[in-house]
């Protein structure tokens, strides 16, 4: 009896096991089919950031380490990932070099960022527009040192927009798209540099750029008819465009994005697509854990996080030899470009106490003062005439001043890295400085252009400047826009007021040393060779615009002809990079280390948004007026 009654109990407990399998099954038929765990670790706009930076002290000094980044960390963190899951993807969003010194390795023959990216393990990279910084045939050596073509099938270099000319060498070391398999599931991938990136692109060569939406539609059916299970996407982009490209797919399951910096804390989501980025300056690795549903094609996201590659990450310690003999290798180049005045990226050059900020941006900012003031001060010291008025897009000013921690040191690598974007005709590391002259009308102009810039433009295109003052209306910038190709038409009336600086070194906030600017009077400016370049654009763009550079007899320089306007300094040519130096030297005081002002820890009131009647409403009311004044007449009569 106590047996039967035991046996009768179990087969009662398996019914219900049964029953409640069955309900679940009934509810999710899926539940108990086969599932792939793998994860998606990814990086975007790496830009030779190779050491841990901001500040570069601290990661040597090793007090107080509030460092971050560098390519030993980021092996480090994949090796503990690695560790701990299976099947591991490891992809980056695109410009991988560009934006410190490193990057001048590349046309001394190197490419460390791709070499070390390659032993860490990317399994697919998509081109960047600033892999194309220095030109298409530097771009070669750079893969040629990490062993391409022939590294392509490990570390795939996507392109899938960008189309080469036949027999053009650059097409063997990229591809258009690739597969993937893990444990079965075959994911598609493929890679755009979509069109503001592809737009700014500094020297493409020969290569062409395909609209990203129409390659897009290409690769996604390609892939799907290789029998692809997964879609993804890495871009070079920037987020409104990845946007646009979720909403245009739905086929499409991951972006993983670049180029407008973003760092995207929870994943974006449109059409079923999510949309990844993990800032900048590898601060962060983004590690995405997922499941795909076989029977089911479904694809689920179980996690996601943002990794902080700080000092709490080990270093992986082949990785960082491999660095210290970069080091060196800059530490030479960097010499025989100063004279062998400076050969130690960490040597300590001037200090504060309180960083120099890019903030707020959009505006004007410390570091634009900083910047600007020490192209216009330093500029002034190597030439006969006066130097009026300096300024540069924030575009070229790639970083802040962050002192160490203990310390409050500022290394050699800190003010050089600022500046490194560009060429020039001499050799390949920074855009040399420019000197150009305009009319005091044509400086207003300018001024327009700047006050137009925020309105239409990305942060990157604000205008910082030195050696003047002004006020502007941001309502009054832009009169209407051409419909269907989204033009703005400018009003040229933005600008309330602008002043020039008649003193000495940095202009104070209190100073009463203004003076207006005279209409035909000719006025010293100095730029870089890029954004003079633009401002020629500008001019050739919007013709009633009436900007143009000119030589000190006033008449209209020819931009083809702007290297003979380049300022030489004590080494040749003089680069920004090189007035940041020199700039932060002028402040040495007896034996004590230079030490910048405090007056670069705030704005000083050299760019004032105001507030007035617009030039919109003031049309309006025109209008009004206009209008009721025919009908008073029409009623009348």
């Amino acid at each position: 009896m106590y047996n039967s009654y035991r046996v009768g109990d179990k087969m009662k407990i398996k019914l219900i096991l049964i029953s409640l399998i069955c309900l679940m099954i009934i509810i999710n038929p899926g539940i108990f089919a086969e599932e792939i765990d793998f994860t998606i670790l990814h990086t975007n706009d790496e830009h030779s950031e190779i050491v841990p930076h901001s500040p570069y002290l601290d990661a040597i000094q090793g007090d107080e380490d509030t460092s971050y980044g560098g390519l030993a960390r980021l092996a480090g963190a994949v090796q503990d990932v690695r560790a701990e899951r299976e099947n591991i993807l490891l992809f980056s969003g695109g410009d991988i070099i560009g934006g410190t010194p490193f990057s001048w390795l590349s046309s001394q023959g190197y490419g460390p960022e791709i070499s070390i990216m390659h032993q860490i393990g990317y399994d697919g990279i998509v081109l960047g527009n600033h892999e194309f910084d220095y030109g298409v045939e530097t771009l070669i050596d750079f893969f040629d040192y990490a062993g391409y073509p022939e590294t392509l099938e490990e570390t795939t270099i996507l392109g899938s927009n960008i189309y080469s000319p036949e027999n053009y060498q650059f097409q063997d070391y990229y591809k258009q798209e690739e597969i993937i398999e893990i444990e079965g599931l075959k994911i598609g991938l493929f890679g755009l540099i979509g069109r503001d990136a592809s737009s700014i692109a500094p020297d493409p060569g020969e290569l062409e750029f395909e609209d990203p939406i129409v390659e897009a539609e290409n690769r996604i059916e390609n892939l799907k008819a290789r029998d692809a299970d997964l879609i993804i996407a890495l871009t070079h982009s920037g987020l409104n465009e990845d946007k646009e490209l979720a909403e245009e797919f739905s086929d499409l399951d991951i972006i993983i994005g670049g180029h407008s910096h973003d760092l995207l804390r929870e994943p974006v989501t449109i059409n079923n697509t999510d949309i990844f980025q993990a800032g900048e300056y590898l601060e962060y690795l983004g590690i995405i854990d997922l499941k795909y549903n076989i029977e089911e094609n479904h694809l689920r996201i179980e996690s996601y996080e943002l990794l902080k590659l700080d000092s709490n990450i080990e270093e992986d310690q082949n990785i960082q030899e491999e660095i210290d003999y970069y080091i060196e290798v800059l530490n030479q180049l960097i010499a025989e470009e100063t004279g062998g005045r400076f050969n130690d990226i960490k040597e300590p050059i001037a200090r504060t106490d309180i960083p120099i900020q890019k903030e707020p941006y959009g505006a004007e900012n410390p570091m634009g003062n900083y910047v600007t003031d020490a192209i216009r001060i330093i500029a002034d010291g190597y030439l006969e005439e006066d130097v009026d008025i300096a300024f540069l897009g924030n575009g070229q000013i790639r970083g802040e001043l962050i002192p160490a921690s203990n310390t409050g040191d500022l290394a050699l690598y800190d003010l050089i890295k600022p500046a490194t974007m560009g060429t020039g005709p001499e050799n390949n590391y920074g855009f040399p400085l420019v000197g150009a002259y305009l009319t005091g009308e044509e400086v207003i102009t300018l001024l327009e252009v700047a006050a137009l810039v925020p309105e239409v433009q990305e942060d990157r295109h604000f205008i910082q400047f030195s050696g003047l003052r002004y006020s502007y209306n941001p309502e009054n910038t832009v009169l209407f826009n051409i419909p269907f190709i989204d033009f703005p038409v400018p009003t040229t009336n933005a600008v309330l007021s602008a002043e020039k600086y008649t003193g000495d070194g940095f202009q104070p906030e209190d100073s009463n040393e203004y003076e207006t600017f005279v209409e035909d009077e000719l006025y010293y400016l100095v730029t870089d060779s890029h954004m003079l370049s633009l401002i020629s654009l500008a001019e050739e763009t919007i013709p009633w615009l009436d900007l143009k550079p000119r030589d000190s007899a006033g008449e209209p320089m020819e931009i083809e002809d702007i290297d003979q306007y380049i300022i030489q300094g004590e080494y040749g040519n003089l680069k920004t990079w090189e007035a940041i130096i020199e700039y932060a030297e002028s402040f040495e005081s007896g034996d004590q280390i230079p030490e910048i002002p405090d007056y670069y820890q705030a704005s000083t009131g050299r760019i004032n948004e105001v507030e007035s009647v617009s030039y919109n409403q003031v049309i309006i009311i025109i209008l009004a007026i206009i209008i009721g004044s025919i009908a008073f007449f029409k009623i009348k009569a």
